[in-house]
């Protein structure tokens, strides 16, 4: 069923929209790609400011290739990644008050000693280092440019965290006077592959490591299930369920009393772990 169809049925049926957000069914069509009647079915009780963006951002670069009821996505559109216009406002006081609903992407390498500099900059400016990825968020794509323009910078060392702030400050300044100052119009470098961009890290524990805390999970698991009646230790009567554990049981049973606790089955597991090829 396309999802002009099954937002007509839900309005039909007098069901609130969070009928639509609900089912898997209908956002996995939605993720298809939406009509223009989705999107404005989709919008039409957003917030101003979201509905503002949604309706700039169709205008430029087509419809969405994903709707939600809380969100609208494009991919690889323009110069960005990805871009996406929710339909929560997140307030936010820098420059001047204004809602951030629009991310948008790029494919960038975030050094992990300019983290805390791009924090200090703007706090809708967002690194993620294993994606590969950076993006800037406000009302405006012009706003965007320019967030990201200036943590290249930053990243670059061309401007301390202070310089880019009233540079921001100041450029938006312009902008509201009619004005389109380079850093609002385009991205002012070019961002890296995306596979380039990736930071995968390294890694902390040998696969030695891996294969000892395997060996010790498979003893817990094989103390546990010996242990039926899970009284914390396994008796004789429990122990002629494994072999060799029965036929030896006189050498793990430290203090001869027909049970074996977690430190004798331990020792058990040893021996069988030095026998195996």
């Amino acid at each position: 069923m396309k999802t002009s169809a099954i937002v007509t049925l839900v309005a039909a049926l007098g069901l609130p929209m969070s009928v639509f957000a609900q089912s898997e069914e209908m956002q996995n069509e939605a993720v298809q790609g939406a009509t223009p009647a989705d999107t404005r079915q989709i919008i039409e009780d957003w917030p101003e400011v979201s509905k503002e963006a949604a309706n700039a951002m169709t205008e430029k670069y087509g419809q969405p290739d994903e709707a939600t009821p809380s969100m609208l996505v494009w991919n690889n559109n323009g110069p960005w990644l990805r871009t996406i216009v929710y339909k929560e406002e997140i307030d936010h006081e820098f420059p001047v008050p204004h809602k951030d609903v629009l991310e948008q992407f790029i494919s960038y390498n975030v050094p992990p000693d300019k983290f805390d500099e791009l924090a200090e900059y703007d706090g809708s400016v967002i690194a993620e280092r294993t994606k590969g990825e950076l993006s800037a968020r406000c009302d405006k794509e012009a706003a965007n440019f320019l967030a990201v323009n200036l943590a290249d910078d930053i990243i670059k060392g061309e401007k301390s965290v202070e310089e880019a702030r009233e540079f921001y400050a100041d450029t938006i300044k312009q902008v509201m006077q009619g004005q389109q100052p380079e850093y609002t119009t385009a991205l002012l470098f070019e961002p890296p592959p995306i596979q380039q961009a990736r930071d995968s890290d390294e890694r902390a524990i040998s696969v030695a490591e891996v294969e000892q805390l395997r060996q010790g999970e498979a003893e817990i698991a094989s103390f546990s299930e010996l242990d039926k009646d899970d009284s914390g230790d396994i008796s004789r009567e429990e122990a002629r369920e494994h072999e060799r554990l029965n036929e030896d049981w006189a050498q793990y049973d430290a203090d001869d009393n027909d049970r074996l606790d977690r430190n004798e089955f331990s020792a058990f597991e040893a021996q069988e772990m030095e026998q195996s090829p």
